[in-house]
């Protein structure tokens, strides 16, 4: 199982995701910081089970990971919104995530969800 954040690569919201995802689930996140790096990662994983969390910055990007929605095969996705906006809320839920949350919410909500996810997944190899 495996852990995969896309986020801008200076933010600070990234930064505080990653350390503590780690620390609450025990897992280390391996980190991309543009979509491509992203989707690239994710071709070369097709087998695995991953957990991605998005730290969304515009509609923009959530339109191209809605026209590359086939890479993310069967993994499990969250979104971190930078903000309440009607056309992305509705947009990010139209991809069907496992979470959605806001920036100016911080990381718990996610870590929580994460580690839920992580013990699902564990459960189901057994």
């Amino acid at each position: 199982m495996e852990i995969v954040v896309n986020a801008p690569q200076a933010s600070e919201l990234g930064s505080l995701l990653l350390n503590d995802i780690f620390q609450k689930s025990g897992v280390a996140p391996t980190a991309t910081f543009c979509l491509e790096s992203f989707f690239k990662l994710m071709t070369s994983k097709i087998s695995s089970r991953i957990i991605a969390v998005f730290l969304i910055s515009s509609l923009n990007e959530l339109n191209k990971i809605a026209d590359k929605k086939m890479y993310l095969g069967n993994s499990r996705y969250i979104f971190i919104l930078p903000e309440d906006d009607p056309l992305m809320i509705s947009k990010a839920l139209s991809l069907h995530p496992r979470f959605l949350a806001y920036a100016q919410d911080g990381v718990e909500d996610v870590c929580s969800v994460i580690k839920k996810l992580t013990t699902n997944i564990l459960l189901e190899a057994i």
